[in-house]
């Protein structure tokens, strides 16, 4: 929870990319503190370095078992992560929501109905990059 409550933009950042380095090995443990939501919510960030370490973290936890990207399905990421591509981004922002939308729609059978279903429409600015 200190993440989304952090004083200043710079202890949300370190913070922020912290667990985006621990997600690479620890998702896991990562979705069992409840990080899922708080990345979520840091994906509406003003601040383009926050927004793309949540970004990463939650590309590590998707990437890391179907039950991980459920989780992240569940917590509403995907519209969060489709308006991120919406707007003007940078390109290494878009690179990782790429990668991220990949990791969402691993799998041929999706558990969470309706999800990724229609979402294309958000990606058309990703052809770009």
């Amino acid at each position: 929870m200190y993440v989304c409550c952090a004083l200043t933009a710079v202890c949300q950042l370190e913070s922020t990319w912290v667990l985006d380095i621990v997600t690479t090995k620890h998702a896991q443990a990562v979705t069992a503190a409840g990080a899922v939501p708080v990345f979520t919510q840091l994906l509406k960030s003003p601040h383009d370095d926050v927004k793309e370490h949540a970004l990463r973290a939650l590309g590590n936890i998707t990437g890391d078992s179907a039950k991980c990207r459920d989780l992240v399905l569940n917590a509403h990421a995907m519209p969060a992560l489709l308006q991120l591509c919406t707007q003007e981004a940078k390109t290494t922002l878009l690179r990782n929501a790429t990668w991220t939308m990949c990791n969402l729609c691993r799998s041929v059978v999706c558990t969470v109905a309706g999800s990724v279903a229609d979402k294309s429409a958000g990606c058309a600015s990703l052809r770009q990059c």
